[in-house]
């Protein structure tokens, strides 16, 4: 009698285990069923989530934002755009890129900082205007977007603010800001630093 006892114990404690692993098992296919999240957040949670991305996209808010590191003639190409011909330094730079596309970029202080041809060191002449455009991944790839260019001062001041097109995806994110209107050269990239 008491063997037997214990083997229904057994028996019964296999039954509550194999149906609690059921109930796990239903409980996880319902979180990814459309009836919810995968962390078990209730669908309708999950719809408010992605109606507060799309109300982001259409508010502008911030989506990148980054500061820039001046470039030197021994930098790496970067999608294919190369480095300036003479090194450059940048007292402060950043640029914001919200979810409507409006770009934002702000440059203080971007100079060459040697002498070169007939202008002295620490201006930004021969260099009179600026653009900047968006990159992603992978690198090689053209520009999704570029601004229009403004006018840079001599001693390294400037702001571009426009709009551009915002893919649904950008990966590894890059902002190049152009001399001159010269889509082919780079004097400053987002992103990375400079010891100095």
């Amino acid at each position: 009698m008491h063997g037997s006892r214990k083997r229904i114990g057994t028996r019964g404690a296999l039954v509550l285990a194999a149906l609690s692993l059921s109930l796990l098992g239903a409980a996880g296919a319902s979180a990814r069923d459309g009836h919810g999240s995968d962390d078990g957040t209730p669908a309708a949670q999950t719809r408010g989530h992605d109606q507060e991305q799309e109300a982001a996209r259409q508010d502008g808010r911030p989506l990148f934002t980054s500061a820039f590191t001046p470039s030197l003639p021994t930098d790496p190409a970067v999608h294919g755009v190369a480095a300036g011909g003479v090194p450059w330094v940048l007292d402060n730079g950043s640029v914001q890129l919200k979810t409507d596309g409006r770009i934002r970029v702000e440059l203080e202080g971007l100079v060459i900082p040697v002498v070169h041809g007939t202008f002295p060191a620490g201006t930004a002449r021969p260099v009179t205007t600026v653009s900047a455009s968006l990159y992603c991944a992978p690198d090689g790839s053209a520009a999704i977007a570029t601004t229009s260019s403004v006018p840079i001062s001599e001693s390294g001041d400037a702001e571009v603010e426009d709009t551009i097109a915002v893919p649904s995806t950008c990966l590894v994110p890059v902002v190049l800001v152009h001399p001159n209107g010269n889509g082919g050269a780079y004097i400053a990239v987002s992103g990375g630093w400079r010891s100095s």
